[in-house]
């Protein structure tokens, strides 16, 4: 629900940068064994318009320009004999009958193949990748955490799920593309599963619509005394209506109670004159306070609104209180 800006993949080591490369050349020389038959000559007509198979050109490290020409390529070509490709992939047999496509396949069914995103060494590549990258929150919910890393044996783990924008299934040229991916929770990765573009469209990279959390009805006031209610009466405003139809957030923001009433607990707490006294003489030894930070611990932000789940949903939450404070709404003894 929040504008992710395009990786930046200028900075990855040398180790990193040369396996990349050796990935991409051997797809380029995969898709170069096949160039010559003729029946998907259309094929490689549309891919000479976007990339020549002998430059140094990283489907990886594709930029997101780059991946939206890739895309629209037309992989979709049925394939009526899979003798020509048999004779240049040994596995190729194999991996399709698994996948119940030898009989019936198309084109992007070899493209998957090729470019193996379901080869560990390859997805091992993407995992050291996003690791630099360090995002460690769903992007469509904001709401969960979805890669945190483990490292065992020089293998990298992600607990969680990563997501292609734009489906493989559809275009298996930007399945290893670094800026066709992006951490999701498995919430959200199960929702969205086989999801096609017509019901789910949403791209990260493109979306700056950012929620906006109500809390009205969740709380009780009565003579200057707040108390949680329930989240039953949650509303979310400018919440992207693909996101919610699909992944339904509303209903799955609706489960974190206890965030909310440990937050109203702290600054019930953190307001009172006990308190202010105590903050008065910390400050009077020359110790600063961010009381926002303090009572929510997650002051909004672009820049922490991906680090940590429910930023938002808690600074929203905390700003409300603020403003009934303010309104002499609620008093504090």
């Amino acid at each position: 629900m929040l504008q992710i800006k395009e990786y930046s993949l200028g900075t990855l080591d040398v180790e990193l940068n040369n396996e990349i490369q050796d990935i991409d050349n051997q797809i380029k020389s995969d898709l170069q064994k096949i160039s010559k038959i003729k029946y998907i000559s259309s094929f490689f007509n549309e891919l000479e318009q976007v990339i020549d198979l002998k430059s140094d050109f990283s489907f990886i490290k594709s930029s997101r320009k780059q991946v939206e020409q890739l895309k629209q390529i037309d992989t979709a070509i049925s394939i009526t004999n899979l003798k020509p490709f048999n004779n240049n992939f040994k596995q190729l047999a194999t991996y399709l009958k698994t996948r119940r496509k030898y009989k019936k396949c198309t084109l992007n069914d070899i493209l998957e193949f090729i470019f193996g995103y379901h080869l560990e060494n390859r997805t091992q590549i993407l995992k050291r990748v996003l690791h630099k990258i360090d995002l460690q929150n769903c992007v469509y919910c904001l709401a969960q955490y979805t890669t945190s890393y483990g490292i065992d044996q020089q293998k990298i783990y992600v607990k969680g799920n990563l997501d292609h924008i734009y489906p493989k299934s559809l275009n298996a040229l930007v399945s290893l593309s670094i800026n066709n991916l992006v951490p999701v929770c498995g919430h959200c990765n199960q929702r969205k599963l086989n999801a096609d573009l017509s019901k789910f469209n949403f791209n990260p990279f493109d979306s700056n619509i950012i929620p906006i959390f109500k809390f009205e009805d969740v709380l009780e006031i009565n003579k200057g005394q707040v108390n949680f209610k329930n989240l039953t009466d949650l509303k979310i405003e400018k919440i992207n209506s693909t996101l919610e139809k699909r992944l339904e957030l509303t209903s799955l923001y609706k489960e974190y109670k206890s965030p909310i009433e440990n937050l109203l607990e702290r600054y019930k707490k953190f307001n009172s004159s006990s308190y202010k006294a105590h903050i008065q003489k910390l400050l009077e030894k020359g110790i600063s306070a961010d009381l926002e930070y303090f009572i929510s611990e997650t002051p909004f932000t672009e820049e922490n609104l991906q680090n940590m789940p429910l930023h938002k949903f808690k600074s929203d939450f905390y700003k409300e209180l603020e403003g009934y404070k303010k309104s002499d709404k609620i008093k504090f003894s």
